[in-house]
């Protein structure tokens, strides 16, 4: 498989606040059908905060690793129904000692054959990195090297490499290629107030 780095890419999200009236709701075709479950959250609660969620859907069990900020780490979490989960289990916690893993986060995880892959957002001191990370079964990883896969240099990316996304292209049934699209900080040395 070949794998390509988009970068430099620069994202920048602005949330407006709406006010949530009946006349500001998408009408349901927009919304394709799609309903909010009355119970939510499906997960978080006791746990803390919960977030940046990845979720294969392997036979009938939906799998789903996600940001677990109280314990620093990658998380998964199971479900046949995508509503009641299994209790997190750990799968990639910190690595204080590589300098750049203190806090674990944002992963995707894409399945490869028999080959899980995952891009995971690493930070520590202010700053934030992208590793990457294989497992045969999505719950044993191993990190594929001890130095992020993809690090801010350049001034105009400032301090932050993070919120990494996979996507594979298919056409060529024999080599797919992967591309890696990564959000991170930066300004081209133009300071701007949103």
């Amino acid at each position: 498989m070949k794998v390509f780095f988009l970068s430099p890419i620069l994202a920048a999200l602005v949330w407006v606040a709406i006010p949530t009236s009946a006349a500001c709701q998408p009408p349901l075709e927009t919304t394709a059908g799609w309903v909010e479950y009355a119970r939510n959250p499906v997960l978080g609660g006791p746990l803390g905060t919960c977030f940046d969620i990845s979720v294969l859907r392997e036979r009938d069990t939906y799998r789903m690793w996600f940001s677990w900020r109280p314990r620093k780490s990658l998380a998964l979490v199971e479900s046949t129904d995508g509503i009641t989960w299994s209790q997190p289990e750990i799968v990639l916690g910190p690595n204080d000692q590589a300098g750049w893993e203190q806090d674990l986060n944002r992963p995707v995880v894409i399945k490869n054959g028999d080959l899980y892959q995952m891009w995971y957002t690493g930070q520590a001191r202010g700053k934030s990195w992208i590793g990457y990370a294989t497992s045969t079964n999505g719950k044993n990883w191993k990190r594929m090297s001890d130095k992020p896969v993809l690090s801010a240099e350049s001034p105009w990316e400032k301090v932050a490499m993070m919120c990494p996304h996979v996507r594979i292209d298919w056409t060529t049934p024999h080599e797919p290629t992967a591309w890696l699209i990564v959000h991170y900080r930066g300004d081209f040395g133009c300071d701007r107030n949103l």
